[in-house]
């Protein structure tokens, strides 16, 4: 599901297992009272197609990490058969580790519609990049599940034994960074340029055990299909909203004109949208920045913090337009968004 117009949807199934999770070790009231607060239901989480906001999945990380901090890292392990994602199953039919690597690059929006995975290589070595929409320190949740997940994958369907010289985070240290270090068998760095995992070149070129090209040419045109049905469920707000949160995440002072090239619309394409649902780019622009804070102080984010992550030069300017948007200070939202869950700063 999507709560509103231009929130960036997932469709991880991430989310089914940390509801699991949650129901075995959280009380059932207090499992209920989050799916309320965050307007999701159990029938939301019963479809394979099934997708929800970046918010929504981050609310229930959030929530699974105040039981488990390291539960980005750890989540794989809980994940049965039916838990894996489609793009997993037409990775493992590839010929090559570097072929289902490139498959996931392709298909990334099926998991999350902000998304970009690219694979390059540098010298002797084969980069694995992966950007998220979020703020790296609450991204780093699906960072950490996705490269957990990649090297799983790499272990379970490639010949051989896993090789990877390193492993980089944009997010800073984590408290249970120990917790990290035993996973990956390289060198992790944190506060990093990029998210990626760095493999010796000639190692991706590793066979896979089960390669079926028919059966992943059939994959390959069901995954073609979802992704234009996803493109078609997008609004020109969708595109929009977008590309003005990642120009706020970067620090980029963004007007229309720039909005409207990074979603590949026209000016007048966009001046021609606003006007048919009768509102203006201030407005709009205001409403993305509103949802952005919520996100950010939902996440357990600090006035200062998402000040900064927002571009505003003082935390005052930035709770005064919090309190502009949602009639409550930003302590009480969190309060009342968070709940039960710990901050993790």
């Amino acid at each position: 599901m999507a709560d509103g117009a231009g929130r960036i949807t997932t469709g991880s199934r991430a989310g089914a297992v940390l509801l699991r999770f949650l129901r075995e070790h959280w009380p059932p009231a207090q499992v209920e009272g989050l799916l309320a607060r965050i307007k999701l239901a159990d029938h939301d989480f019963a479809s394979v197609d099934a997708r929800m906001t970046v918010g929504q999945l981050t609310a229930l990380w959030q929530a699974a990490a105040s039981v488990e901090p390291a539960i980005g890292l750890l989540l794989h392990r809980r994940f049965g058969p039916a838990d894996v994602h489609f793009i997993n199953h037409l990775n493992a039919h590839a010929d090559t580790l570097r072929a289902g690597f490139e498959l996931w690059a392709r298909f990334a929006p099926l998991l999350c519609d902000g998304d970009s995975v690219a694979l390059t290589f540098e010298g002797a070595q084969a980069v694995l990049t992966y950007r998220n929409p979020l703020a790296p320190q609450a991204a780093r949740f699906m960072v950490e599940h996705y490269f957990t997940m990649a090297c799983a994958f790499a272990i379970e369907h490639a010949e051989g034994p896993l090789s990877l010289d390193a492993v980089a985070f944009e997010h800073e240290t984590p408290p249970y960074a120990a917790v990290c270090a035993a996973l990956f068998p390289a060198p992790v760095r944190y506060g990093a340029a990029r998210n990626a995992l760095i493999f010796p070149a000639a190692d991706i070129g590793r066979r896979l055990r089960s390669p079926d090209p028919y059966l992943r040419g059939f994959l390959e045109l069901a995954g073609e299909a979802r992704l234009k049905a996803v493109a078609a469920d997008r609004s020109p707000a969708h595109g929009l909203a977008a590309a003005l949160r990642a120009g706020i995440l970067r620090g980029d002072l963004l007007g229309l004109d720039e909005v409207a090239a990074a979603a590949v619309m026209t000016p007048a394409d966009v001046r021609a949208f606003l006007a048919a649902q009768d509102t203006t780019w201030r407005a709009f622009a205001d409403g993305v920045r509103r949802d952005l804070a919520g996100e950010l102080i939902g996440q357990g984010m600090s006035a200062t913090q998402a000040a900064y992550m927002m571009g505003y030069s003082e935390p005052a300017a930035f709770q005064h337009a919090f309190r502009r948007w949602y009639g409550v200070t930003v302590g009480a939202f969190r309060r009342a968004a968070v709940g039960a869950a710990a901050p993790i700063e």
